[in-house]
């Protein structure tokens, strides 16, 4: 058995050094009723490839006008991605020149969005996880050795949720990340090879390393999702009928994925019928996803496979404490992380869940444990296990009724979340709530 205390103690000091060097320093916020208001913050612009430019084409532009607008801004098309309205072109222009040809294009009609082509990265929490707490699990007791500390399944009632349906095979998760292996004991048989969204091509395993151990950011996610379930190894997936379809959207080691990956992901989750896709990665405001300006030809998706593919988009929200200002979007489930006492999570001199206007709910981020790469037992937290959580929730409800259209699944979890001490119907903390799956399930089959 993998023995975290052992490994982990003596690195943590160095860790503590490497997060002071590489974390801003944020203003602290006010406590009591002001902790919500907005931190006086400046986020620096996230990282994006080097002279590449993201286009869509204006509805009423023709060949010609493309190519002329092109010609404007000396401008190479490398890459068309989506076909007909959604087609997206991806375009180098000469090295140094992306701020004119930016300029040129917004007084071009030709195109109706522009963007650079971003990166986000993974947002785990890098503490070392050792210590867990105990939980009463449901009737239902699986012989997996972690299960009992795992207290998110019935936190969020997903063990409770298990004596009334283990959901269905019927329900796929696309998970964006930084790969998974497929090939690990806990995901035999339920995860596909999957798709390297970075390098448009099938096949991909999980490539993080997060700084030089390698833990697997994806592998995690899609464990702490479907890992199977009593099968005497590591812990319990929340939806244990659910299946994974890995969708790599980094091309090293780093992490960084980039928006046109994930847009090729949502269209690989549309060719295969996928309806659940989680996007486990985030920037900070006003860069976040939510933040439409920043990401158009990228929100132009996630609104189609929501509102034309009838699918899900669940989002992690971030980890630096930043009160996101963008509008709440009915097409992207944006998840703050939160602690056992249903708080949004707040480890002073680490890290804070992101929050604000666009959060959908908030769900568990401390001590989550699932497996890595090696299908050791792992822990982890941040609003990198936050959302996989709530995607998985989306599974195990819809699973128990997948003939629902996704709008009738989001109602049903906004309702029947779990309220904050507050007891509003929504707050910018942890949304609408923590997802609640014995109590979803139980509305939809009417118990």
């Amino acid at each position: 058995m993998y023995n975290h205390k052992q490994t982990f103690l003596s690195l943590v000091s160095v860790f503590t050094l490497l997060l002071t060097a590489s974390t801003p320093t944020f203003c602290q916020s006010n406590q009591g009723s002001r902790s919500n208001l907005p931190r006086q913050h400046r986020t620096a612009a996230p990282p994006c490839e080097d002279d590449v430019l993201l286009l869509m084409p204006a509805t009423d532009s023709d060949e010609d006008d493309i190519k002329d607008s092109l010609k404007n801004i000396k401008g190479e098309i490398i890459e068309v991605i989506g076909t007909g309205p959604m087609t997206v072109y991806k375009v180098r222009v000469a090295k140094g020149t992306l701020k004119e040809a930016e300029t040129k294009i917004s007084k071009d009609k030709t195109f109706q969005t522009m963007q650079r082509n971003w990166k986000a990265a993974p947002q785990t929490d890098r503490r070392i996880q050792i210590a867990a707490r105990t939980r009463r699990p449901g009737s239902f007791t699986p012989n997996d050795p972690y299960f009992p500390q795992q207290w998110h399944l019935t936190h969020i009632g997903a063990a409770q949720a298990w004596n009334m349906s283990f959901g269905s095979n019927a329900i796929t998760i696309g998970i964006m990340d930084t790969g998974v292996n497929y090939w690990i004991n806990e995901l035999k048989g339920k995860c596909a090879v999957g798709y390297d969204a970075f390098n448009d091509k099938d096949g991909q395993s999980d490539i993080y390393l997060d700084p030089g151990w390698y833990v697997g950011h994806g592998t995690q996610s899609a464990t702490t999702m479907a890992a199977i379930t009593d099968n005497a190894i590591n812990g319990a997936g929340i939806a244990p009928l659910a299946k994974i379809y890995p969708i790599r959207i980094c091309g090293d080691s780093h992490g960084y994925g980039s928006d046109d990956a994930i847009i090729k992901g949502l269209i690989r989750c549309h060719d295969l019928r996928i309806k659940v896709a989680a996007v486990n990665y985030a920037w900070d405001y006003p860069w976040s996803f939510a933040g439409t300006k920043a990401h158009p030809a990228l929100d132009k998706y996630f609104k189609w496979f929501h509102d034309q593919c009838g699918g899900i988009v669940v989002n992690s929200a971030g980890n630096h404490g930043v009160y996101d200002q963008s509008t709440r979007l009915p097409y992207l489930i944006v998840v703050s992380a939160t602690d056992q006492n249903d708080d949004m999570i707040d480890f002073t001199g680490w890290w804070k869940s992101n929050h604000g206007n666009p959060i959908w709910f908030g769900a568990p981020g401390d001590q989550v444990w699932c497996s890595g790469t090696e299908c050791e037992p792992w822990s982890y937290g941040g609003t990198s296990s936050a959302c996989p959580i709530t995607a998985a929730v989306v599974a195990l409800v819809w699973g128990a009724q997948p003939a629902l259209k996704n709008t009738q699944v989001e109602r049903i979890l906004m309702d029947t979340a779990t309220k904050g001490k507050d007891g509003a119907y929504w707050n910018p903390s942890t949304g609408f709530g923590i997802p609640n799956a014995a109590a979803a399930i139980k509305k939809i089959l009417g118990r």
